[in-house]
């Protein structure tokens, strides 16, 4: 049964689906996302991400995600494939939970 959210950053209620783990460590990794959807990260390990196509890299200049803490991110439907897909990268090994929320 999804668990209910209020997304403070976007005033707009809805659902949690199961979310995306994605291995991190100091190596980069990236898994593939839906166009048009809202994401909440949240990460076992300080990491950086970045949101672009299916060759995105990310490295530790990109845009930073605190252990334990939660950032929200749209990915936007109009850039179509080029921004599909969510990188990250961590100083230690950890993992990345993607959670889409769903009105």
């Amino acid at each position: 049964m999804p668990r209910p959210y209020f997304a403070p950053d976007v005033h707009k209620a809805g659902f949690k689906t199961a979310p995306t783990t994605l291995s991190i460590s100091a190596v980069s990794a990236r898994t593939a996302t839906m166009p048009g959807g809202l994401y909440e990260l949240w990460s076992s390990v300080d990491c950086n991400f970045l949101v672009g196509g299916s060759g995105v890299t990310a490295t530790t200049s990109h845009v930073p995600l605190t252990a334990k803490t939660v950032k929200y991110v749209m990915i936007d439907e109009d850039a179509g494939a080029a921004n599909t897909y969510i990188a990250a990268i961590a100083g230690g090994a950890g993992t990345l939970f993607i959670t889409p929320l769903v009105a």
